[in-house]
């Protein structure tokens, strides 16, 4: 298959032409970078064996967690598969987006249609982007409209650390948990006040600028951030440029009762370069063409606060109220390659309170949680001049969950909830998840068994016409998964493989109409589907010195629809992540992530025609992307000077040439380098 896209910006920054993407000079860069790395590690690999500071390099301690019961636990007494991505990753690989660093992680899959700012969905397992719940400090951030989340401006700014659920996790918190959970935790200030500042800049006129304050009493804790990030693009028209703000703040009312304010806002604006149609004579088949006029503007706001309290050693609880804002407006001006206009607006907000009460039993051996959710979600879709839907949906929620543990060693977890909705009806799930740690030789055996659901979005209910079906019932799952954990050595090596295995029926899917002779060909979504999806995760990690750290994980994945026998689209079905992160001086460390992706079957039911009128057919190539992060820390703890730094990143080091969404050709090397400091 022949690969066509755009010119990328030269001299000429408004040429924009299709053109084969081979560039005879494109890996002398790579090639100077990588020369630099391998004489790098030859001079100083011996230092980092025979000196160097070793306090920085201890094992760290074991991360304390939340998301798979919504308490607070170690790590190691987690029943489910559960990844947690440290503030100290993020900051190694200088990430921009969260979804740098989810790219690296165990079962996950990213799928950006085409450079920084175009819209990213993220697949965990397999399953559908609109499966997955997507919470920023326990609150849910998934869209009313469409029921998925965009990646696309999600600014790691603050993040202290981000909690990968993978599996079935609709017993406790819902709808769209039926692939699993990525909660995105923002930190908190600790300590005497700092003032933070990053600013960097790059190739495609790519700059961002970050300031923060944080800081600590024995009563409160406060900590934001601000930042704006834009680029000119790789094409024309492909600008892009974001305002992010985040942060908290907490006080101590008493001993035992507080409150927290947490809150996170962004604006977006982006330039579309490439748009499509659809041509359904004589064949099927969707037409890429350059769009002069399409842009894309975001507003997200989340406000959120949480209330604690400890009446009792035995008994705590928290009530917590949410309210999350999500605007979007579609501008897409007539042009002679589409002389229709199309300018929308979709408004879309979610109100939520809940508690959640905490009893503990028998010295804390048994804990039993009971949770109550009330939500409502609205969303609002404007095509001028009229509104085209306005519609408000509840969900009342109700769940149960009991742990039991032994000696900390064997851990059983039982648990339901239910969802009763004003439009779809009421679904009950529920799991048991159980794992066993032979203490003697740190082997951690652990499985699970549980039901999921999805219900259908705003969307898909009350589309006017043909498409929207408000018949629809929830989507509906059926999961389980076992595995084996394995510490050595005081976890200088581990080791952990999960084998999984999930079933579907009911999926939402669109298909022709055929009865209604007025709406015949046209397109409805119905729940049809039935699928099937299995696979293999694994992930070894090693630390052979203090100075260095190796890791790899690969993802073997087998999907069928059940409808037709075909692969789901979309799902690679072998992925490897590698990673190694190496100090080869005190002062700098050198962190390199490789990915390894295999093609894809891409077959929506129509083929795609390229921007120059050549047949890209129903499939993707595999592909290969390499990153580079250099930092070099020039002071630290001097004086008034917590921490200097200066860094350099560069992204697809080898300038690989690959699509994530067919049609839309992923982002060629880019590299940056700027300075961050705290005071």
């Amino acid at each position: 298959m022949k690969i066509y896209t755009f010119r990328r910006r030269n001299s000429s920054p408004d040429s924009l032409i299709p053109v084969n993407y081979y560039q005879e000079d494109r890996g002398i860069l790579s090639l100077i970078i990588l020369t630099f790395c391998i004489v790098d590690f030859i001079l100083f690999y011996p230092l980092s064996v025979f000196g160097g500071d070793k306090e920085k390099n201890i094992v760290p301690t074991e991360p304390i967690v939340i998301t798979p019961s919504r308490l607070r636990e170690p790590l190691s007494c987690v029943s489910s598969s559960l990844t947690v991505i440290t503030h100290e990753e993020i900051e190694d690989q200088q990430a921009v987006t969260a979804e740098e660093v989810l790219r690296n992680i165990s079962g996950i899959d990213i799928h950006r249609s085409g450079t920084v700012g175009e819209q990213t969905r993220v697949r965990i397992r397999g399953t559908e982007n609109n499966q997955i719940l997507i919470l920023i400090d326990g609150v849910s951030v998934n869209s009313t409209w469409t029921g998925d989340f965009d990646f696309a401006d999600l600014m790691a700014d603050n993040i202290e650390r981000i909690e990968i659920l993978r599996g079935n996790q609709s017993a406790l918190y819902g709808s769209e948990a039926m692939g699993g959970v990525i909660n995105i935790i923002t930190g908190q200030g600790k300590g005497k006040q700092r003032l933070s500042f990053q600013t960097e800049g790059g190739n495609f006129g790519t700059f961002r600028g970050m300031g923060g304050i944080s800081g600590s009493t024995k009563k409160t804790d406060y900590a934001f951030t601000l930042s704006r990030t834009g680029s000119a693009g790789q094409f024309k028209r492909d600008a892009y440029k974001n305002i992010t703000f985040s942060g908290q703040a907490g006080i101590k009312a008493a001993e035992l009762v507080s409150l927290r304010y947490t809150t996170r806002y962004y604006n977006s604006e982006k330039e579309l370069p490439i748009n499509f149609f659809y041509d359904l004579t004589p064949d099927e088949r969707v037409h890429l063409f350059f769009d002069e006029n399409l842009s894309l503007e975001k507003k997200f706001l989340l406000n959120s606060v949480i209330f604690r309290h400890t009446p009792f050693i035995w008994w705590d609880y928290r009530i917590k109220g949410s309210i999350v804002d999500d605007k979007l407006i579609y501008d897409d001006r007539a042009s002679p390659e589409e002389p229709i206009e199309t300018i929308y607006r979709l408004d879309n907000s979610r109100k939520v309170i809940e508690t959640q009460h905490n009893i503990y039993l028998f010295d804390e051996r048994d804990t039993i949680t009971v949770g109550f959710e009330y939500r409502e979600d609205k969303a609002e879709y404007i095509k001028k001049p009229e509104v085209m839907i306005d519609k408000m949906r509840t969900d009342y929620a109700y769940y149960l969950q009991n742990i039991f543990n032994w000696k900390r060693r064997f851990f059983l977890t039982v648990g339901f909830r239910v969802d009763d909705y004003s439009d779809v009806g009421t679904s009950t799930n529920p799991k048991i998840s159980t794992s066993y740690l032979f203490e003697p030789v740190r082997t951690k055996f652990k499985g699970s068994w549980g039901t999921g659901f999805r219900s259908p979005t705003i969307q898909e209910l009350y589309t006017p016409g043909p498409y929207g079906n408000p018949a629809l019932r929830p989507e509906k799952s059926q999961h389980y998964e076992f595995g084996v954990e394995q510490n050595l050595w005081e976890g200088y090596i581990e080791f952990e493989a999960t084998y999984f295995h999930m079933d579907f029926r009911d999926l939402i899917q669109k298909s022709l109409v055929e009865v209604d002779v007025d709406n015949a060909g046209k397109v409805r979504v119905t729940n049809v589907g039935k699928a099937e999806i299995w696979g293999i995760e694994a992930e070894l990690k090693i630390r052979p010195i203090y100075d260095l750290f190796l890791w790899v994980n690969y993802n073997y994945l087998e999907t069928r629809n059940r409808n037709t026998g075909e692969p789901l689209p979309q799902r690679p079905t072998n992925r490897w992540n590698i990673g190694i992160e190496y100090y080869p001086i005190d002062r700098l460390n050198l962190n390199l992530n490789i990915n390894i992706v295999s093609s894809q079957y891409y077959d929506y039911g129509f083929d795609f025609i390229g921007l120059d009128g050549s047949f890209i057919g129903r499939r993707i190539g595999g592909y290969e992307k390499v990153d580079l992060t250099a930092t070099y820390t020039l002071l630290k703890n001097y004086h008034s000077v917590n921490k200097l730094e200066i860094f350099g990143k560069t992204d697809n080091l080898f300038d690989r040439d690959y699509f994530e969404v067919i049609g839309f050709p992923a982002q060629g090397i880019t590299f940056r380098a700027g300075i961050k400091g705290v005071f």
